[in-house]
Order: C-alpha cells, then structure tokens, then sequence
C-alpha cells in the first residue's frame, strides 16, 4: 500500500511509554478499573500525535498522514481520507458496546432472572 521509498522518507519516533502516559493523564485521558478501557482510542490517539512506533496498519497512521502529510482537511475533494478513519472507529467502538452489551445480557444471570 505504501512504497517503500515513501515509508523510508518517514520520521521514525522512539516510543516512550511515560511520556505517553503523562500526555494522556494531562489531556483528561484516563485508565478505567480494569486498565484496558479505551485502548483503541488511546492507541489511534498515540500513534496520530506520533509517539508510537509506526504501523501503516493503523487508523491513527491513516489519519497522520492524511492531516499532516497529504493536509487532506484542507482540501474539500480529499476529506474523505479524514472523514472514512473516523467514520470506522466510532462504529467499531459502537459495535464493541453493542456486542458487551449482549453478552451480559445473554450471561448474567441476575439479569436473565429479571427479565
């Protein structure tokens, strides 16, 4: 997908999970209970900002490149490539509530026994 004379024309950044973690605590981003909620917005959100190591894989990567590389918000033609990235997360998060959702319906048993 992407060249690789693109990719080496690339900066590579050196991921330090502290100063990550002490970026996030200062935007508002906190850990839930169990230290995993919101892990793929925090993920994107790392690798946009670009102090994750590089995956072209990645939604955050797609929306770098398409805000910072391509400037892809400034041009009316290419806001998709921003918009499409977007569009995805929200409906996976959606799905991955809707999908917990069921499952504690279907197998908790204080709320089978309600119903």
């Amino acid at each position: 997908w992407l060249g690789k004379d693109f990719l080496s024309t690339l900066t590579a950044y050196n991921p330090d999970p502290a100063k990550a973690e002490a970026l996030l605590t200062e935007l508002g981003w906190t850990k839930g209970p169990d230290g995993k909620r919101d892990a793929i917005t925090a993920s994107v959100g790392l690798i946009f900002l670009g102090l994750a190591p590089f995956s072209p894989t990645n939604w955050g990567t797609m929306l770098n490149l398409a805000v910072f590389q391509t400037g892809a918000i400034y041009i009316p033609n290419a806001l998709h490539y921003v918009i499409a990235p977007m569009a995805v997360i929200v409906l996976f998060q959606l799905g991955a509530i809707f999908f917990a959702h069921g499952l504690d319906e279907s197998l908790n048993p204080r709320l089978r026994a309600a119903a």
